[in-house]
């Protein structure tokens, strides 16, 4: 599992730091499908959903790094090293008067449009683990509720809040903002797969749902 996700983190520093190469999740996807699964060089169901998961993380952290990179001025990285020693308070000044000077933009047309992209690609990702639980390891419940709990939290804590912000969103029946098109119900959706995968559901899957539920109240507050 570790040589297949330093293979997919590779392709994704790759793609971020030569601007002639592309961010394809698809390439992350068939590292995971093809090379790990399909290739059978995994021992066991947990291997299996340790790949898919890590190819799933490797897509969502690049969908948050196009974001902060593109809502920043200049060529600042969010992960740049601070200063050492004297340097340090030169290095802290300076990023406090970028902050204090606007430092966040809005995406251009290209990236939001490729953020969007990305985000479709990652809940195909998704489905496809999914059925793949489902087709091979049908009484392994434990192993579908970790890939909903974390796809049901991508969901409400990134996913959806990201295509609101990017403008693909309109008005619900009670007035709120919601995403548009297919995925606009994704999150209850996701919640509700969550704590029906344990019959009776299971305690932790209705905590992650009140707790979502809980936080959006008080965002809509």
């Amino acid at each position: 599992v570790t040589l297949f996700d330093y293979k997919m983190k590779c392709i994704d520093i790759v793609a971020e730091h030569d601007p002639s190469i592309v961010f394809d999740a698809e390439n992350i996807a068939n590292v995971a499908k093809k090379e790990a699964i399909e290739g059978k060089f995994l021992p066991d169901k947990e291997s299996y959903l340790k790949v898919y998961l890590s190819a799933i993380g490797v897509i969502k952290r690049r969908i948050l790094t196009k974001v902060s990179v593109g809502t920043s001025h200049g060529n600042t990285q969010y992960d740049d090293a601070d200063g050492v020693d004297g340097r340090k308070a030169v290095a802290k000044k300076k990023r406090q008067q970028q902050h204090t000077d606007g430092s966040i933009k809005e995406l251009d047309t290209e990236t939001e449009q490729e953020v969007m992209d990305i985000i479709d690609d990652l809940r195909e990702v998704y489905d496809e683990a999914d059925s793949f639980l489902r087709k091979s390891y049908v009484e392994w419940t434990e192993g579908r509720a970790m890939l909903w709990k974390d796809r049901a939290e991508a969901e409400a804590y990134v996913l959806s809040p990201l295509m609101r912000s990017l403008g693909d969103e309109e008005d619900d029946a009670d007035g709120n903002r919601k995403e548009k098109g297919p995925g606009a119900d994704e999150v209850e959706k996701c919640f509700e797969k969550l704590v029906r995968v344990h019959h009776p559901s299971h305690p932790d899957s209705w905590l992650a749902y009140v707790r979502y539920v809980a936080s959006k109240k008080s965002f809509n507050a």
